[in-house]
């Protein structure tokens, strides 16, 4: 018999024994497993359903209790108001609870006599609800009335109803109910994905009727009676075991429908109800079935399996061997070209590698040296270019940078301003020749030198204060005097500004001078002060009008003892026509005459003319005025100058 006949028989019978062990271990394990798996569903379905419930009728008491402690609800029960208008703002308060998407129906309030006082569906208002269990049976604490079919609202509701008592007397005013619709409750009963589609569940109450409507037994009608033996049991722990509240241990039943049933309860003792959770032993059975079937298939498939699986094993096996003795026997005839080609990773494929590596390595070594020996000599020859060329290229940078360097002197060197390059001791690195042609000294002589020997020792200090800001990057424009070595000083801007120079950080200095600038300004404030000492100490009255207002702007001592006003604060609040009489002797008006003369000044460039003044004693006087037009700060306006002519004009009249 052949290895490869061999392998395939005896994997097929240790596949086919392990696959049967297999099968028959797991079909006795299959019902308890699915059994305790179908408990433990039934068990988690009954508490997380309870759960769900409870917090839900919580939240909503909880929404009733916070609403009767309402002011607005307080006030309109206990003062039992007519007014019209704080009942319609409670209504549409109401109106907009429910609308508010809070599972409410309808929210309306009882009176003491069970009327209805106010409803969020005002066509209800009026209607007698005295004998309602949620007006007999919330006096003192929160109703929950189960699922009814309300005949007012025409739907499925549950309510809860809560006392409203005064806050003075703490007496009981009236009631507030709230009719839930069944859309969260109904939510709870009707989700997916607990054991497939096959359990239900849903509530009943302590007369055995359904609250809720199953998600399989759709049939059943809110209000029908079950006699289920779960619920028997659900209610018979409830009178035993005040608060029990969780799930019972499931249990095999006849239901109310007279199937055989597993199942579990909850009692919701706070709510006397009872959630029952079960699943019919059909559909639990119908799990246990199903496994057994896939188990079957998968035996007779996992036989057919291994059976087909131990043929390709031996083939993989033996096919290899075979390839790797034929191989053998072409290399040792010679030919080197051959390959067993095993793609293999076990050590079969290691040794056919081995061997294609070999006879490889062979013809490489007989066939290859004189090509990798040229090969080697050109890639030498190659590197040596490389280099050559990079010589090249190192010198011809050189050169760029020798001819940058030189253009950046030039560029220094044709500067209209003087350069001074100091380093950071403070000391000449490189001048321009403008500085050498306005100091008077060679530039190789200044390398070295101080840089304050340029300084005027009047500004020595300011300087050597500014230096250091320089060298921390700060842009410095100041004005410094300077002194050459002749000894004539300058007035010179400096720019100062930290950069690189030859690779060192140094201070640019650029020098402009500005002696000629400095001079004007010198004799221009010179100018002014004579100006102003004339203005201050002249006889004449003499002030200063600008537009366009011609309001005074300026007047001088002369002027305000002429006219006699306070100060000079007040005389410049005055115009011109201000410290005049209404009309001129020629009848004209003071203002408009002015104005006039103004203009003709303004005009001609002065007016000389007599005008009859105003003083703040309340006398007038005659004067002889000159109005010129002067330039102020850019602008145009009129310097007047005024002479008190009284007594020249007294005397004229007496001759």
């Amino acid at each position: 018999m052949k290895i490869k006949t061999k392998i395939i028989l005896v994997f097929s019978v240790l596949c086919a024994t392990a696959a049967s062990g297999v099968y028959f271990f797991f079909a006795r394990a299959n019902d308890s497993v699915i059994t305790t798996q179908t408990y433990q569903a039934l068990e988690d379905v009954a508490d997380t359903r309870a759960d769900e419930v409870r917090s839900l009728v919580s939240e909503q008491k909880n929404d009733v209790w916070s609403l009767s402690f309402d002011p607005s609800i307080v006030e309109v029960l206990s003062s039992g108001s007519g007014d019209e208008e704080k009942k319609q703002k409670l209504r549409v308060f109401l109106q907009k609870d429910v609308s508010l998407s809070k599972g409410y129906n309808e929210i309306f309030l009882l009176d003491e006599k069970g009327k209805v006082f106010l409803s969020s569906d005002q066509s209800h208002e009026g209607v007698d609800k005295s004998s309602d269990p949620y007006f007999l049976s919330g006096e003192n604490n929160l109703f929950i009335k189960e699922p009814y079919f309300s005949n007012t609202t025409r739907r499925i509701n549950y309510a809860i109803s809560a006392p409203v008592h005064d806050v003075v007397s703490k007496k009981r005013v009236g009631l507030i109910v709230v009719r839930f619709n069944m859309d969260k409750l109904d939510g709870i009963f009707s989700g997916n994905g607990e054991l497939s589609q096959k359990i239900d569940a849903f509530l009943v109450n302590s007369e055995k009727k359904m609250l809720t409507e199953g998600k399989i037994e759709k049939g059943n009608v809110i209000g029908s009676k079950i006699l289920s033996g779960d619920t028997d049991q659900c209610f018979r722990e409830s009178e035993a075991v005040s608060g029990h509240e969780t799930a019972s241990y499931p249990q095999k039943f006849i239901d109310h429908q007279g199937v055989e049933s597993l199942g579990t309860t909850v009692t919701l003792s706070d709510l006397g109800w009872c959630l029952v959770v079960k699943i019919d032993a059909d559909g639990a059975l119908f799990f246990t079935r199903s496994m057994e079937q896939k188990m079957a298939a998968f035996f007779f498939i996992g036989v057919l399996f291994f059976v087909v699986s131990g043929y390709f094993v031996a083939r993989n096996i033996v096919g290899p061997i075979e390839r790797l003795s034929r191989g053998a026997e072409m290399i040792g005839k010679g030919d080197l070209r051959y390959r067993v080609i095993i793609d293999s990773k076990d050590e079969i494929g290691d040794l056919s590698r081995a061997i294609d590596s070999m006879a490889r390595r062979l013809r490489d070594m007989s066939e290859n040296i004189g090509k990798r020996v040229e090969d080697q000599t050109k890639e030498l020859w190659k590197k040596h270019t490389a280099i050559q060329e990079q010589q090249v290229a190192m010198l011809n940078v050189l050169d760029d940078v020798k001819k940058l360097k030189a253009n950046y002197y030039e560029l220094l060197e044709n500067s209209r301003d003087g350069i001074i390059v100091v380093g950071t001791d403070g000391k000449v690195v490189w001048v321009s020749a403008v500085v050498e042609k306005m100091y008077g000294v060679p530039a190789d002589r200044t390398k070295g030198l101080p840089f304050t020997d340029f300084i005027d020792q009047s500004n020595v200090e300011r300087v050597r204060q500014d230096f250091p800001k320089i060298l921390q990057g700060v842009y410095v424009v100041e004005e410094y005097l300077t002194v050459t070595s002749t000894g004539k000083k300058y007035w010179v801007e400096v720019l100062g500004r930290k950069t690189e120079f030859e690779g060192k950080t140094v201070a640019f200095l650029q020098l402009r001078d500005v002696t000629d600038k400095k001079l004007a300004a010198e004799r221009l404030r010179e100018s002014e002060e004579r100006f102003a000492a004339i203005y201050e100490y002249s006889k004449d009255a003499l002030m200063i009008m600008e537009p366009p207002d011609w309001r005074f702007t300026d007047a001088n001592p002369s002027c305000i003892a002429l006219f006699g006003v306070k100060d000079k604060t007040e005389f410049l609040k005055l115009h011109f026509w201000d410290l005049s009489p209404l009309k001129q002797p020629d009848g004209q008006g003071s203002e408009n005459k002015a104005k006039e003369m103004i203009g003709k000044a303004v005009w001609e460039g002065s007016n000389y003319f007599e005008w009859k003044h105003h003083k703040g004693t309340g006398e007038d006087f005659d004067a002889a005025v000159l109005l010129s037009r002067i330039n102020i700060r850019g602008r145009g306006g009129i310097q007047a100058t005024i002479r008190d002519i009284t007594e020249k004009k007294q005397a004229e009249m007496m001759i």
